[in-house]
């Protein structure tokens, strides 16, 4: 979806992104510790350290097998976006606003 409204992704299919040269295991590292970060700084020094601009939640992060989602992490940001209900629901979040007005 990301790539359909003209946004760039910071890893989507690993096999994709691995056939095109891309250091998969360390996009794969950094985006397992943005996701369980204990605290916002944490978070969003890594961030910073990626060109992303927006974090999405949804059902696939919450049950990933690649790292546990620290979902209270993100309760307390406020999302620029969020669709569907329950199990499906899914929240977008703009990084400059959670992590302060300097970025980007």
């Amino acid at each position: 979806a990301p790539t359909l409204a003209g946004r760039g992704i910071a890893l989507g299919y690993s096999s994709w992104a691995s056939s095109a040269g891309y250091d998969v295991t360390e996009r794969q590292r950094a985006i397992a510790a943005i996701y369980s970060a204990p605290g916002t700084g944490i978070a969003c020094s890594l961030l910073e350290q990626l060109p992303v601009d927006y974090v999405l939640v949804g059902p696939q992060e919450r049950t990933s097998p690649r790292f546990a989602l620290n979902e209270a992490l993100f309760d307390g940001w406020a999302p620029d976006a969020t669709f569907g209900s329950g199990a499906t629901t899914y929240r977008v979040f703009r990084v400059s606003r959670a992590c302060g007005a300097s970025r980007r």
